[in-house]
C-alpha cells in the first residue's frame, strides 16, 4: 500500500486537468476519467478514512463444549473482507444442565401432554439430544413429529440435523418474536408447551404466554457463566488496543461486561447491538446504543455499522 498522494501524482502529469469519477469496492479503488479507467488495488476506502483508525470488538461466542460447532470467525472474515479490522472476545461460557436429564427424560417420555417443544437457542438441543438417545424408538417418532418452535435459521437447521420434522418459527430472531409467532398460529388449549432454556434467560415468553392464558413448562437445559478471566482480558485490550467501536451479542455479554466497559464506553468509543433484546439491555444500563443490527447476520451489523465506520 502506497500513499495517496503518490498514487495519483504517479497517474496524472502535473498541471493535467481531468475530470474524476470514483467507486470504491472490497477489492480496491477503480478511478474513472474522461479518457480511461483506472483499477487500483489497495485498502478499501470510503470518504477518505483509513479503514486502520477502526479496530471493532465483538463480544460473542463462547468457550465451546462437546456437541457444538460454531463458526465465530464468520463476522470477523466479512468485516476484513470490507478492509475493517475485528476482533473478538467471548464473554460467555455454557455448559449442558445434566443435573436436568432425568426431568427433560420424564417430560419427552409423556411428550403427548404438550402442544410443542420450545428452544430458543441451539445451545438447549444439547440436552434434548442426550435424552431423545436413550428413549425406546417409538417415543423418539411421537418427539421429533413434535411441533418444535424456534429462534433464528442457525437453531432451526441443527434442530432439523436431529431429524426434526416439523420445525416452525425459525425466520424469528428472538425470543419475544417467535413468542408472538406461537400466539398468532397457535389456540390456547388445556395443554402446556416445553421451553427447554437458559439459566439466566429473560421472562419474555413466559410473560407472553401468561398475557395470553397460554401455559408453558420451563426446564433449564444449559447454563450460562461468565468465562474465565473474561473482564481481565477485556480490559487488557481496551487499555492497550484503539478499540473504536463495541458490539453486543447478547443480554449476558451485556452484564459481565458492563463493570469495566463503563470505564471507557463515551471516550470516542461507539456502542452496538445485535437486535432489540440486546439494545435494551444496554439501554436499560444507561448506555447509549449508536447501532443495532435487526438480526443475527454479518450482513445486517455491517449495514447497520458503516455509517459510524465512515462519517461523512
Amino acid at each position: 500500500m502506497f500513499a495517496q498522494e503518490d498514487m495519483f501524482s504517479n497517474i496524472f502529469q502535473e498541471g493535467q486537468s481531468v475530470i474524476v469519477h470514483y467507486v470504491v469496492l472490497a477489492s480496491g479503488l477503480v478511478i474513472e476519467t474522461s479518457s480511461t479507467v483506472i483499477r487500483i488495488q489497495c485498502d478499501l476506502l470510503m470518504t477518505g478514512e483509513p479503514s486502520r483508525k477502526n479496530l471493532v470488538l465483538f463480544l460473542k461466542g463462547a468457550a465451546r463444549f462437546s456437541g457444538e460447532v460454531e463458526n465465530r470467525d464468520l463476522y470477523i472474515r466479512y468485516f476484513e473482507e470490507r478492509g475493517v479490522k475485528s476482533i473478538a472476545l467471548p464473554p460467555l461460557s455454557y455448559s449442558v444442565a445434566y443435573e436436568n436429564e432425568s426431568l427433560l427424560y420424564e417430560a419427552l417420555n409423556n411428550v403427548n401432554a404438550y402442544s410443542g417443544l420450545i428452544v430458543t437457542s441451539k445451545r438447549a438441543l444439547l440436552l434434548l439430544q442426550l435424552v431423545i438417545k436413550k428413549l425406546e424408538e417409538h417415543q423418539v417418532k411421537k418427539i421429533l413429529s413434535t411441533p418444535l418452535y424456534v429462534v433464528g435459521p442457525s437453531t432451526k437447521l441443527a434442530a432439523e440435523k436431529l431429524f426434526f420434522i416439523d420445525c416452525r418459527g425459525g425466520h424469528s430472531h428472538n425470543a419475544q418474536a417467535l413468542a408472538e409467532y406461537i400466539l398468532s398460529s397457535s389456540s390456547a388449549t388445556s395443554s402446556p408447551f416445553l421451553y427447554l432454556c437458559g439459566n439466566n434467560h429473560l421472562r419474555t415468553v413466559s410473560v407472553k404466554f401468561a398475557s395470553k392464558g397460554y401455559l408453558l413448562e420451563e426446564i433449564i437445559s444449559y447454563k450460562i457463566t461468565e468465562n474465565e478471566g473474561f473482564k481481565e482480558k477485556l480490559k487488557a485490550l481496551l487499555v492497550q488496543e484503539a478499540i473504536s467501536h463495541i458490539v453486543f451479542f447478547s443480554p449476558s455479554a451485556v452484564s459481565f461486561s458492563l463493570p469495566v466497559l463503563l470505564q471507557f464506553i463515551g471516550k470516542g468509543v461507539r456502542v452496538g447491538a445485535i437486535g432489540k433484546t440486546t439494545s435494551s439491555s444496554l439501554a436499560d444500563a444507561n448506555v447509549r446504543v449508536d447501532f443495532e443490527a435487526q438480526a443475527p447476520q454479518p450482513t445486517a451489523l455491517f449495514n447497520s455499522i458503516k455509517s459510524h465506520l465512515w462519517p461523512e
